[in-house]
């Protein structure tokens, strides 16, 4: 089952949400807060739980209605229903299509006759049960408290979703959880130090978030996931993780997001199919009465409209429309002295059109082009950006792999193989001028890492401060110890069109 549209009338502050359409994978409402999101995710949970009463109708008005269609509902009637409507006044009743309206107590809180899967804000729990029960384990509350069961109907190695809780598990929290006996029932914790387990409760509400998550992510097949900010108690390497499961599973399940987070916004926005929705709120001038703040919902198709809600949640676009393309690096020490001399000395036509970016180190090379690739496709400028990014890396195999791994995944989305280069050295250092051939081999020579990283950053001052005190001298030094570099500059200089 999924949400095709919602319909509000006088519910909180909507004075009228007309035939508001989903997507049946992943919808996001972003907006500041009091805008109105919870209103539009508690309006769907009200076909499961009573979470919208008489006192949520809107100030001034007698009744509030909730009005939404779905695809046919899995209930055991020979017409499948497919609309419901609520009266914050009276019951919720539903229909199959053309049929006339009949009363409906909702759909069940237990797996699996449930629809829904809430994640209310106020979903922390002051209590776990360690009741270990068929009941706990399949209810669906919105709630952690039933929370070992889950985790124990999942723990045994013989079922069928125990490999995929695993290895959720092991993405998202880096550890599996597992649980043993603890009194008259059994506790959700990790082995630690052969049979000592510490517990999820005292490893804080982000783990106990994202498990929750998991856990329903692992059985739900064919529902509807409701979320208010996803992103509370995450951090953003566990968030990024947990973001990639729901993309998985939004093959199958909807979900209904509501965020202040740029990168739950940039990942799942940019999943296909997805819809982002600006929740705005307004209140009428002063001479109005009665004087009440309406909420409006705004569908975000373009990417004047997606990078408007990127702007109203603190984010930098990196001035995104000032680039004609980019060159990502595996080291800082590569880019500064592309990006301050060598471009300007050699390409100069790329001066104010290029971007440079360093990825700081080789493991964070295609995750750092992967958030770039990302970014664009969420704003939809995927066209513009495509074959216009560049990936160059150092010599050797750990290099070698990274650059066939981005080839093959990138192909699939049409990117040229000559967008990911590999140098012929393996060291950046060994492009620097003749003059300055026996401190590179002594700094490439420490073995102490962190001795090494000291000497090479004083290395590139070095370089730096005479390419600046003696310009001419090092830019026809640079012309033969560098060719290599400058050759690459070249063809990205004659690929953007001088």
């Amino acid at each position: 089952m999924k949400i095709l549209t919602l319909s509000l009338t006088n519910v909180r502050s909507f004075a009228k949400l007309e035939a508001l359409q989903f997507s049946k994978s992943i919808n996001l409402f972003v907006g500041e807060n009091n805008s109105g999101k919870s209103t539009v995710l508690r309006s769907i949970l009200t076909l499961q739980h009573d979470v919208l009463e008489g006192t949520d109708t809107r100030l001034g008005e007698r009744d509030g209605r909730i009005d939404i269609s779905t695809t046919p509902a899995p209930i055991r009637t020979k017409n499948p229903l497919t609309r419901f409507s609520r009266s914050l006044n009276g019951s919720l009743t539903s229909s199959a299509a053309g049929d006339s309206m009949s009363s409906f107590s909702g759909f069940s809180s237990s797996e699996p006759l449930n629809i829904i899967y809430p994640y209310l804000a106020n979903r922390k729990v002051a209590k776990f049960s360690n009741v270990i029960s068929e009941e706990h384990a399949s209810s669906i509350y919105g709630n952690h408290s039933f929370l070992f069961s889950k985790i124990d109907r999942l723990n045994a190695p013989q079922y069928s979703k125990y490999k995929s809780y695993a290895s959720s598990c092991l993405e998202v929290l880096g550890f599996e959880v597992g649980t043993v006996v603890s009194g008259n029932g059994k506790i959700a914790g990790m082995y630690a130090d052969g049979n000592k387990v510490i517990p999820i409760p005292s490893m804080g509400e982000g783990v106990v978030n994202a498990l929750g998550l998991i856990v329903d992510l692992v059985m739900a097949e064919d529902k509807i996931f409701v979320i208010e900010e996803l992103e509370n108690d995450l951090h953003p390497k566990a968030l990024k993780a947990l973001l990639s499961l729901i993309v998985q599973s939004s093959t199958t399940n909807q979900f209904i997001i509501s965020t202040h987070s740029n990168i739950v916004l940039r990942h799942l926005g940019a999943a296909p199919d997805a819809k982002v929705f600006y929740v705005k709120t307004e209140l009428p001038s002063a001479d109005t009465s009665p004087r009440l703040f309406t909420s409006t919902v705004e569908l975000c198709e373009t990417e004047v409209q997606r990078r408007k809600v990127l702007s109203d949640l603190g984010y930098d676009l990196f001035d995104a429309d000032l680039w004609d393309g980019w060159i990502f690096f595996e080291e800082s020490s590569a880019e500064e002295i592309v990006r301050e001399f060598l471009i300007p000395w050699f390409c100069p036509t790329l001066n104010g059109r290029i971007r440079t970016f360093s990825a700081r180190s080789l493991s964070q090379v295609s995750p750092k082009f992967e958030e770039f690739n990302r970014l664009f496709v969420y704003l939809h400028l995927t066209p513009t950006y495509k074959n216009k990014a560049w990936v160059i890396v150092d010599a050797g195999d750990a290099e070698k792999k990274v650059i066939e791994e981005m080839r093959f995944v990138y192909a699939a989305s049409d990117w040229n193989k000559e967008q990911f280069i590999q140098l012929l050295q393996h060291d950046f250092e060994r492009y620097y001028p003749a003059a300055f051939t026996d401190k590179v081999d002594a700094t490439l020579a420490i073995d102490d890492k962190v001795l090494r990283r000291e000497a090479k950053a004083k290395l590139l001052a070095s370089v730096k401060a005479k390419c600046q005190s003696e310009p001419d001298e090092m830019k026809a030094q640079f012309a033969a110890s560098g060719k290599e570099i400058i050759d690459f500059l070249e063809k990205i200089a004659s690929s953007l069109g001088r």
